[in-house]
């Protein structure tokens, strides 16, 4: 899994979904061996044979996006509407296989069918930075959706996640999708996704702008039923426990404009 994440952060143009493309290349799937995979995705099993994936959501917008909201010269107020942005992009990644039904309609020419979503998602924000990707994602689903929250806090010394507040919808035998800024440690994911797969949940999907191998490795090891998409995967980890190789600094400051 090392060599991928190197081989991704050397090259900064991987975005092509073309066949025969670099992306292709560096995420391990020839055209035949990813054959019914969605090229940017990773597959990998762990000791007891179960699937795990990575997908990298490396679209030119996306990338544009999340590059603003790194830069530290850039407003909060700008940052929050780049962070709803990117929540819209990685949509097309995290709900590409969401399941559809027929229906009837009148259109100006004729009566014909048309398609729509059928599938009811449960969107977790982690509190408080996975709040930016809410609204985003929301309008991508019109009412097929049920927002809960889970509350997080890091403790700075031992880098252990502690929670302090959890809102869940009624029924999470369907699709869980947390929603988060950073993926660091892994410890908040682990904990998150572990409390979520105890309450039911069937599928759960982690969604993050960022993420440092460390993270990845620790969430895949402890959570293996867990699908990863995020955007961009940093060098690893500085000894506070912060994103390095370029990094982000604390996002849940920066777009709540907490840190000054």
């Amino acid at each position: 899994m090392c060599d991928v994440f190197c081989a991704v952060r050397k090259n900064k143009n991987i975005g092509s979904r073309w066949p025969g493309s670099e992306e292709e290349e560096v995420m391990g799937k020839s055209k035949k061996q990813g054959k019914g995979k969605c090229k940017g995705q990773q597959d990998q099993k762990g000791k007891k044979g179960k699937r795990r994936k990575l997908v990298l959501c490396h679209h030119p917008l996306a990338l544009d996006k999340l590059g603003r909201i790194r830069d530290k010269t850039v407003s909060s107020r700008e940052k929050i509407m780049l962070a709803d942005d990117l929540s819209v992009l990685l949509a097309y990644e995290v709900f590409r296989d969401l399941e559809t039904e027929g229906y009837v309609i009148d259109t100006p020419i004729e009566r014909g069918e048309v398609r729509k979503v059928s599938e009811m998602v449960n969107l977790i924000p982690v509190l408080r930075a996975g709040q930016a990707l809410v609204p985003g994602m929301r309008r991508m689903l019109s009412d097929r959706t049920c927002v809960g929250y889970v509350g997080y806090s890091r403790d700075e010394t031992t880098l252990k996640p502690h929670g302090y507040c959890m809102k869940l919808p009624r029924r999470l035998d369907g699709r869980c999708v947390v929603l988060e800024t950073m993926l660091a440690t892994g410890g908040t994911a682990v904990a998150v996704c572990k409390a979520l797969k105890k309450r039911g949940a069937k599928r759960i999907q982690f969604v993050v702008f960022i993420a440092a191998p460390d993270g990845i490795r620790k969430l895949h090891k402890k959570c293996p039923y867990v699908d990863i998409v995020v955007v961009e995967v940093d060098d690893g980890l500085t000894k506070e426990g912060f994103i390095r190789g370029i990094g982000a600094g604390d996002v849940g400051d920066e777009l709540f404009n907490t840190h000054v």
